[in-house]
């Protein structure tokens, strides 16, 4: 923990000591990727995890060479996951699985740090997450029985609140056109479902091509 603020402090130094000249900047882009999701917590004997697709889109906006804020919608960030469980039953193995398919329309608004004469730059702020679908397919199979199936919504859910870090290359293609490659981890905050102790974390690939604008 230490040594992470002693980065961010590091970052903030050569932000503030930049010459504080208005260069605002303004750039779009369409943004896709996919979630490495991992969901654990107190209520679940076994931590999970599984892939979801990301959609979205962004502004950039640039105050000087270093600081800027990133205001993101993704329409659909899938945050899904699935894990299972051995037992016994009746002296005969058993195991369980239980997917979870949940996914969010996000609003991030994260401070952008751009390292000077370099194509550099890191993330990190908060996220809110609103869900835009759901559901829970659970499945039990007892060696000498027939398996049991069941499904259905996730009661409950909660608002997705996360903290976001990352980094990202802004790779020049013209004078208006960048494409970047950004790499972060979403660290969630709230639990999944309503009185259920149970989170989820996220690794994010994201790229896109980034228009100039201003």
């Amino acid at each position: 923990m230490k040594k992470l603020i002693t980065f961010f402090a590091i970052i903030f130094l050569l932000a503030f000591s930049q010459p504080l000249i208005a260069q605002f900047g303004l750039k779009l882009s369409p943004t896709i990727g996919v979630n490495y999701n991992i969901g654990n917590g107190n209520d679940i004997r076994n931590s999970g995890s599984g892939f979801g697709m990301v959609l979205g889109a962004q502004s950039d906006l640039r105050f000087t060479s270093v600081i800027g804020i990133i205001a993101g919608l993704q329409f659909y960030d899938d945050r899904s996951w699935s894990h299972s469980q051995e037992f016994i039953s009746q002296g005969r193995p058993g195991t369980f699985d239980e997917d979870l398919n949940i996914a969010y329309f996000m609003i991030e608004s994260l401070l952008k740090i751009s390292i000077p004469n370099t194509i550099v730059y890191f993330i990190t702020g908060p996220a809110f997450g609103f869900i835009v679908e759901d559901s829970w397919k659970y499945t039990e199979e007892v060696t000498g029985f027939p398996p049991q199936r069941l499904s259905g919504r996730i009661q409950n859910p909660n608002v997705r609140l996360e903290f976001k870090i990352g980094a990202g290359l802004e790779i020049p293609v013209s004078n208006s056109i960048e494409l970047f490659p950004q790499l972060s981890f979403g660290y969630g905050l709230t639990n999944m479902v309503e009185n259920v102790s149970v989170r989820i974390m996220s690794f994010q690939f994201t790229t896109g091509v980034k228009f100039r604008i201003i």
